[in-house]
């Protein structure tokens, strides 16, 4: 049975335009692109060693009340976890105005703006506390650990105590830093604040000093 010439020719041409409608749509698809999301990457280092941390929580800030000197009031945007290369990444249109990078053997660092973000150990410092001079009923003896080469105007959490005759105490000094052990009697606006020569710990070491009040 011979095809109608007529009808071979229009099912040729039908068929054309389909083919070629598979081709335009195909080609349409792969031209189309997603936008790509603009990201923000900072890093965790430690230090002097430079080495990345992993695991230091990151906070993501945003100023809700600024100030000429500064922010008077931030609100939380988002809390990420550094990698294994140290780094958190965000979105841009976030526009995040600070960072509070935590870790459990480092000290805090609040840092206004987005750069990466240097960490200072912990350290262990032993206190030999000995009793030399009389004092009145009543006074206090205290006792702080300050860093001068501290990057962030660091300040330890020092300690109050009465007036022990020989004791030990604790301390968290700065890693890969000079630290200086100070005290003074009740408050130091009144009396004089007593300062040790500075010791340079290195890392995580430990160290150990004496004060003698």
């Amino acid at each position: 049975m011979k095809c109608n010439p007529q009808i071979a020719k229009t099912i040729k041409r039908y068929l054309l335009y389909f083919l070629l409608g598979i081709t335009i749509s195909s080609c349409k698809k792969a031209g189309m692109t997603n936008p790509v999301e603009e990201l923000v990457t900072i890093t965790i280092r430690e230090k002097s060693t430079n080495l990345p941390l992993a695991g230091a929580s990151v906070t993501l800030q945003k100023c809700l009340d600024p100030d000429p000197y500064g922010c008077l009031g931030y609100a939380t945007l988002a809390n990420l976890s550094s990698n294994i290369q140290g780094q958190v990444s965000f979105a841009k249109e976030l526009d995040v105005d600070a960072t509070d990078v935590k870790h459990e053997k480092y000290w805090n660092n609040f840092t206004d703006g987005l750069s990466d973000v240097t960490l200072i150990p912990k350290t262990i410092i032993a206190v030999s506390i000995h009793k030399m001079n009389s004092y009145a009923a009543g006074d206090i003896l205290n006792i702080v650990v300050t860093s001068p080469n501290c990057e962030f105007g660091c300040l330890s959490t020092g300690i109050s105590t009465g007036l022990p005759i020989d004791t030990i105490i604790y301390l968290n000094g700065y890693g890969y830093s000079d630290n200086v052990i100070s005290w003074y009697i009740n408050d130091p606006l009144s009396d004089t604040l007593h300062s040790l020569p500075s010791f340079f710990v290195n890392g995580f070491d430990s160290a150990h000093v004496a004060v003698d009040y």
